[in-house]
């Protein structure tokens, strides 16, 4: 049995770096500007974070001389048509993704994403600018150079005969999860931020309602502010990730998941799919039932904080396990082994920690509608975690193609937090052979 788990591509300790300046500056922002925009709010969140995670990556790490990266140690000979072939891939990638948004009603009918565009206006200009620095400067420095966005330039000039299907189909993959992504999760953002802005006081008055003041309006301020702190850190590593797909710094995409139920399970869970789809249909009254403050408002502190702390913890170990990823998170894509960190006890340590968050948050276990409530809201809970489970299975059948993963995998089968829990549920153990089955039990 091994005592190390297999190396990270991303380091805990640099990424929590980038933490701690995001939560430094949103802590200043607010503090000496607490009127200011909150898309300006959520860039400059964005750069403090990104900047020292990079520079530590490229000096400490030096991610970009990875063989995973794929880059010559002397450049190659110009190639114009190439480099042509490439510029339009990639600027036909953008023109893809934004006819998406003027053709989906979504998009432009719904106020959930009014923060989200007024976000990506600068975050275009900088990509359409900058992007063909980035195209041209490493076209002749990678070792195959031939690549997605030469296919797709490819498809788009018409020369079909050099086009390689697997590679476009691909290439649109990745394009159309950064595409639905990146609204939603900096819409999320936005608005955990929004609900950081203004008044402290107020916000937590308007929050949980009536309470008297004193004490426990002090301890339930301090509860739900740094709630929302964790949360919009959680999202915000999300945005990071999306963003920050650049080979040269071995975050690229390296593959994506290939199986319908894979994007089905990954996708309803965020919006509009998980309001429309799940919520209204199968956990409306999960929802809907007050939430742990309202619970327990009118309760002595010592129940507050006792409570509280729990949820902090579920909402802050989420967040850390997302920050793990630093500049690589992506659902339904390998980016390159993730063993840092809360993944060193267990495999899906953001879906476990998730559940924990919502139990805590939602307390299930306790209805206005009495024991029947109750229950009913339980089987719900257990209902999300099965969501969830489908998610974790579907994730580990598509990284299990590749041997470090199994590898891990196998390592906490003998090492994780969790070993113990496979004794009463044996299916829940990693095994190659169903995962490579596609099997989900």
């Amino acid at each position: 049995m091994k005592n190390k788990t297999p190396p990270s591509v991303s380091s805990f300790f640099i990424n929590l770096l980038g933490g701690i300046c995001y939560i430094l500056a949103i802590k200043i922002m607010l503090i000496t500007s607490p009127d200011m925009d909150v898309v300006m709010i959520s860039i400059i969140s964005i750069m403090v974070a990104v900047v020292p995670i990079v520079g530590c990556e490229l000096l400490f790490l030096k991610v970009h001389r990875r063989k995973s990266v794929g880059l010559l140690e002397k450049k190659g000979p110009v190639d114009k048509e190439r480099l042509s072939l490439k510029l339009l891939g990639y600027y036909g990638s953008i023109a893809l993704v934004m006819l998406g948004y003027f053709i989906i009603p979504c998009y432009a009918n719904d106020d959930f994403f009014d923060s989200s565009f007024a976000f990506m206006l600068p975050l275009l200009i900088a990509y359409m600018t900058f992007g063909w620095v980035y195209v041209s400067e490493f076209d002749n420095r990678l070792e195959e150079p031939r690549d997605s966005l030469w296919h797709f330039g490819c498809l788009l000039a018409g020369r079909w005969q050099d086009v390689d299907r697997e590679k476009i189909f691909a290439h649109l993959k990745s394009v159309c999860l950064r595409g639905y992504y990146i609204p939603v999760m900096s819409a999320y953002l936005a608005l955990n931020i929004t609900l950081l802005g203004g008044e402290q006081e107020e916000f937590t008055q308007s929050y949980i309602g009536s309470i008297n003041e004193g004490a426990a309006f002090d301890v339930l301020q301090f509860f739900i502010l740094t709630y929302f702190v964790f949360a919009a850190m959680d999202t915000l590593f999300a945005v990071i990730g999306y963003l920050m797909t650049f080979r040269v710094l071995d975050s690229h995409i390296r593959s994506t998941d290939s199986t319908f139920l894979g994007w089905f399970v990954c996708i309803v869970c965020y919006y509009p799919f998980w309001e429309i789809m799940m919520i209204s249909v199968f956990f409306d009254d999960f929802y809907n039932n007050p939430e742990w403050h309202e619970w327990f408002a009118n309760m002595p502190v010592s129940v507050i904080i006792f409570w509280g702390s729990l949820v902090i913890f579920g909402m802050s170990a989420e967040s850390l396990t997302t920050l793990t990823f630093g500049i690589r998170f992506s659902n339904l894509t390998y980016r390159g082994l993730i063993t840092s960190g809360p993944f060193r006890v267990s495999k899906h340590p953001q879906y476990v920690f998730k559940m924990i968050n919502r139990f805590c948050f939602y307390v299930p276990f306790l209805s206005m509608a009495g024991f029947f409530g109750a229950t009913q809201t339980m089987i719900m809970f257990v209902g999300i975690c099965f969501v969830y489970y489908l998610r974790a299975k579907t994730e580990e059948n598509h990284l299990s193609h590749y041997p470090e993963y199994v590898e891990y995998a196998n390592w906490i089968n003998e090492n994780g937090m969790f070993r113990w829990v496979v004794k009463f549920a044996p299916f829940l153990k990693y095994s190659e052979e169903k995962a490579k089955a596609g099997r989900l039990f």
